[in-house]
């Protein structure tokens, strides 16, 4: 039999970020800020359809649609396959579509000034009687009047997503699965600054919406102005593996199990159009992540043991933090009052951080 679902949801959020009146009104030198609040209600349809062609397939479809009060809306379809060839054998794969809207604190924060520093600018550089070095910048700091907009033209986020993986289970007491992923995320909500628009012109790649700098011929076509803030530039993307298996047995007395879960992140890449960074293998990225879960049980009590594994990162400087384990270990005992007494060790072995020189 097929099957469909569809629903209604509504949401309503209501946020409010106040500043203390000197601060807004300038009696207070200096500026970190403004006042930021705003109501939004969110409507959505969604719909869902599961379709079995035949007794070892079964496709899916599924869309959802949200409609925002303050900024717009969004669809995000979704398509699915299921393969089940043999009763141990399972082939799976999905592809779709989502968004991040804009969280209200950026889309409703009122104006703040600022004096910053634009030394990436030539024309704005010679303006202030510096001179100018396109790798080093300008000799000297210039400052330029920079208001900080809740940009009215910021848009959603949108990602893509592909997965697909296998699962074999061979017997009740066993089963592995391996899963690919692919996600890409576009026109990401980045801050961006009179030193991102600068540089941007430098590579002659227009800012985000509704952002930008204006520049004064009557000197010698330096930045007199800037409007900065939030503004959809870039992508993010990323490829990995997701692996996860289990297996259990009957002692005479009790079940022994185990439980393995691992990550494999091939890629992570961010793109702003001035620079593209690779994240993934480098330091606070590591590409293999997991744990391994040994529970041994009986009707009265169960302990188990998790060692955590963490992969060795490069520090970009020529030393690697190298392969990082931790022992976690937990005993339950079942009561006969209907409670549970629980003695746990996390880091059983008080094993050291790895610890490396970063930015000073």
């Amino acid at each position: 039999m097929a099957g469909i679902a569809a629903g209604y949801e509504y949401r309503g959020i209501e946020y409010i970020d106040q500043y203390d009146s000197l601060s807004e009104a300038g009696v207070i030198g200096g500026s970190a800020g403004n006042s930021s609040g705003a109501d939004r209600s969110i409507n959505s349809l969604y719909t869902e359809l599961v379709l079995p062609v035949m007794d070892t397939l079964e496709l899916g479809a599924a869309v959802r649609y949200d409609k925002y009060s303050d900024y717009g809306s969004d669809l995000s379809p979704k398509l699915s396959a299921r393969f089940t060839p043999t009763e141990e054998l399972t082939l799976r794969a999905s592809y779709g579509q989502g968004f991040r809207a804009p969280t209200l604190d950026v889309i409703s924060q009122a104006p703040s000034f600022s004096a910053e520093s634009v030394i990436n600018d030539e024309a704005t550089c010679l303006n202030a009687g510096g001179t100018y070095d396109q790798a080093a910048g300008c000799s000297v700091n210039v400052q330029v009047d920079t208001f900080f907009i809740a940009n009215p033209d910021l848009e959603s986020e949108t990602s893509k997503q592909f997965s697909a993986g296998v699962v074999f289970a061979p017997t009740e007491d066993f089963d592995v699965s391996v899963d690919a992923y692919y996600i890409k995320i576009e026109d990401s909500i980045t801050e961006v600054d009179p030193s991102d628009i600068a540089d941007l012109d430098d590579k002659g790649v227009a800012p985000p919406a509704g952002l930008g700098c204006e520049r004064d011929a009557n000197r010698g076509n330096a930045y007199s102005e800037c409007t900065a803030g939030y503004g959809n530039l870039g992508y993010v993307k990323t490829w990995g593996y997701d692996i996860a298996s289990s297996y259990s047995t009957e002692l005479p007395v009790g079940t022994l199990s185990t439980d393995l879960t691992a990550s494999y992140v091939g890629n992570y890449e961010e793109n702003n159009e001035l620079e593209s960074v690779k994240y993934a293998g480098t330091l606070g990225y590591p590409k293999w992540r997991g744990d391994l879960v040994t529970t041994y049980a009986t009707a009265d009590f169960d302990f188990s043991w998790t060692a955590n594994y963490i992969g060795r990162q490069d520090d970009g400087n020529g030393a690697d933090a190298e392969a990082y384990v931790t022992h976690d270990f937990q005993f339950n005992y079942f009561t006969p009052i209907n409670s549970t007494v629980t003695l746990g060790v996390q880091n059983a072995f008080d094993k050291g951080l790895p610890i490396y020189a970063y930015d000073g």
